[in-house]
């Protein structure tokens, strides 16, 4: 028989006059110190819980409260450090004058409008309010933390999107797709010669109010800023040098803020200076002001990039130049391109030592990676920040994203995926994209990007692969999910590049086509390898038709687009299943969801129980495992099949649990060199590295 519960039970005092509430500012309590909560205490042994209040009001705000005038208005089961059980009540009539009577567990008391509450107010309290005065509910029951049925995943999502600069003041996130529907309607108009634009805004609209697709928070942001300015999420750009061959800072300071005001994560190659492990010290120096200038202006943090070629005569100290970071203020990766000209195995132990220490330098294949470069008369200098895209001087990508988890139909107590509406969709992205490379092209300065127009480039990523193996019952660690995997890949790899030859036959191949790799059928039969007949008959239409975009499959880590779905980011395994916000834990929705359908009601509360506490048993509950969780191989094995239909690389982590050796490291960076992997990045879970991994790639 399970153990009964001994919950601690605590009455809360809302003081209310004049539609304002008092407020009490805690103080060495060790509790939410230096945040606002109301007047509140446990019930002792003997007491009813409005005794318990009377008692409250009167020894910490000084007056007199008769049982009467004690209006029990809402009560809560609350997970916070522990399971507790809270009451609440509202006193509009009392005696005597309001003061501070505990000023050492007391900052003061003060009034608020129940419309214009603090900041700082601890969130369950905000909750509590809201309901109370502004919803006027008359009686209500919440469950907060338990699960995300509530306001704190709402309050959540709404500090992320305020943070990033994509609503302000009273808009919301649908207000800001409306923009960009209304907008994007007009170009698709002009560009469409078939007439059915209203009908694809229509089915584009409901695919992002449904979040089956994501637009990119580079988007969201910058037409919500009305600037004219690119909607790209990264580019590259080459470091200005004076005579001697230095940089020079001040401009290179200019031209980085130009970028990344614009929300774009920046790549740039240091294979030109003498030192790059002097100039990374001092670039993250110039990146940290420009971060902290950008995050008050509610912009995009800084993503930067940077690379060196392994065959540098100082690559050993740039493979060292990060390893006595502050993981608190840095603002970029570094990565090695291994060229070829210098042996993997002669800097591999460096590596390693540095992994060890600060979860850096990534690796990049840069063979395999320009092999797949269509215009290779633009070799590739740097990738995006997440090293998820490689880029000429001067060029730019569009990213958005299909929420996989957002195409599972729920029938017979099980979720399926409905590859039909994953497919359809597919074709409305591609298009929505395309548009934007046109709004872009259309705002910008005709030199300023000169890549993005000879080139069309666009990202088409996922998001929710990893929520949706949960919902399907199958372990990320397991030949099903990887299989998984591989279907999607290639319903990617094919439908991308079919919707943008339809948009071809329509408005034209990207300018650069005909001096383009797609020109040569050996080079696509080569590309396409995998989808069989369908790709011979891809081929043939490329051929014919032409291509629309020179690329159109990407696969960023989705950082921000997912936290704003309230699902995992791109096809990486969850790192945890619970969602935090100021102090506050709770299981996401849509994790929430599927517990309530698919497990018996005691079961339910058992692995939602174990979800919060980090202690789930995957005995019985397999498809519940995290990253670090995860077999090395098995990782390697999701990151080969979606790098192997990208058109650059694809953002993914290797998580090594705490325990691994260097040993293990270095077996894993020789497997993705046997595997012909396109890139990776490695990170140990431990205090070196643990802040590292939630700052390297926060986008997207």
């Amino acid at each position: 028989m399970s153990k009964h519960s001994t919950y601690p039970l605590a009455i809360h005092v809302l003081f209310h006059k004049d539609n304002q509430v008092l407020l009490s500012l805690r103080a060495n309590t060790g509790y939410e110190d230096g945040k606002y909560s109301v007047v509140a205490g446990h019930v002792e042994t003997g007491e009813s819980v409005i005794d318990a209040g009377i008692r409250e009001a009167k020894e910490e705000a000084g007056v007199d409260v008769t049982p009467f005038f004690f209006r029990i208005v809402g009560s809560m089961h609350r997970k916070s450090e522990d399971e507790r059980i809270d009451y609440f009540a509202v006193v509009d009539q009392w005696t005597g004058e309001l003061r501070n009577c505990e000023k050492n567990k007391c900052g003061g008391l003060h009034w608020y409008p129940v419309d214009g509450l603090p900041s700082n107010i601890i969130p369950y309290i905000r909750f509590v309010i809201n309901k109370t005065f502004v919803e006027k509910k008359e009686m209500w029951y919440e469950e907060f933390g338990w699960n995300t049925y509530h306001e704190l995943e709402g309050m959540r999502r709404k500090a992320i999107l305020e943070n990033r600069g994509i609503i302000s003041g009273n808009e919301t996130l649908v207000s800001v797709y409306q923009h960009i529907t209304d907008s994007i309607y007009d170009i698709d108009c002009a560009l469409s010669k078939n007439g059915n634009s209203r009908k694809w805004i229509g089915d584009f609209e409901s695919a992002i109010l449904s979040r089956k697709i994501l637009i990119g928070t580079s988007i969201l942001r910058n037409f919500n800023s009305y600037d004219d300015c690119v909607l790209s999420a990264c580019t590259t750009i080459i470091p200005p040098l004076n005579h001697r061959g230095d940089i020079v800072y001040g401009e290179l300071e200019r031209l980085l803020e130009a970028q990344l005001k614009m929300g774009m994560g920046v790549g740039m190659d240091l294979s030109v200076i003498a030192e790059p492990d002097k100039a990374v010290c001092r670039i993250d120096k110039i990146l940290y002001r420009i971060d902290r200038s950008l995050r008050d202006q509610k912009r995009r943090p800084v993503a930067v990039m940077l690379t060196l070629k392994s065959s540098h005569p100082r690559i050993n100290e740039f493979i060292k130049s990060r390893m006595g970071k502050d993981s608190q203020t840095t603002k970029l990766n570094i990565s090695v391109f291994i060229d070829g000209k210098m042996p993997l195995c002669d800097i591999k132990d460096n590596i390693t030592d540095a992994i060890i220490s600060s979860g850096e330098p990534g690796l990049l294949f840069s063979n395999r990676i320009e092999m797949e470069n269509d215009t290779p008369q633009w070799k590739y200098s740097c990738t995006a920040p997440c090293a998820e895209v490689a880029m000429s001087d001067g060029d730019a990508c569009h990213f958005s994203y299909l929420n996989i988890a957002g195409f599972l139909v729920f029938k017979d107590n099980s979720y399926d995926f409905n590859e039909k509406e994953f497919v359809d969709n597919i074709y409305t992205l591609v298009r929505f994209l395309d548009d934007i490379v046109e709004y872009s092209i259309i705002h910008c300065s005709k030199d300023k990007y000169y890549m993005m127009q000879k080139k069309r480039r666009i990202g088409v990523g996922i998001a929710g692969f990893a929520t949706a193996l949960v919902k399907m019952g199958i372990a990320y660690n397991s030949a099903k999910g990887v299989e998984f995997a591989k279907r999607i890949a290639q319903l990617l790899a094919f439908h991308t590049k079919k919707a943008s030859v339809e948009l071809a036959i329509e408005r034209g191949a990207f300018p650069a086509f005909d001096v383009s790799l797609y020109k040569e059928k050996s080079w696509l039969e080569g590309k396409f390898k995998s989808l069989g007949d369908a790709g011979q008959q891809l081929i043939t239409d490329i051929l014919f038709y032409g291509i629309r975009n020179a690329t159109t499959l990407a696969f960023p880590p989705t950082g921000t687009s997912s936290q704003i779905a309230g699902v995992s980011p791109s096809f990486e395994p969850y790192l945890d299943y619970v969602l935090t916000y100021d102090g506050h834990k709770c299981v996401p929705s849509v994790i929430t969801e599927y517990i309530n359908k698919c497990y018996a009601p005691v079961k339910a509360g058992e692995l939602i129980a174990q979800l919060l506490r980090n202690e789930v048993d995957l005995s019985e509950y397999k498809e519940f495992i995290t990253a670090t969780q995860v077999d090395i191989d098995m990782q390697l094995a999701y990151t080969k099949v979606f790098q192997d239909v990208s058109d650059g690389s694809a953002s993914k982590t290797i998580n090594l649990p705490e325990s691994a050796s260097k040993e293990d490291i270095l077996d894993c960076i020789k497997k993705a060199e046997t595997m012909g992997l396109k890139g990776i990045a490695i990170y140990k879970n431990t205090s070196n590295t643990t802040q590292v991994k939630s700052e390297r790639c926060p986008e997207n």
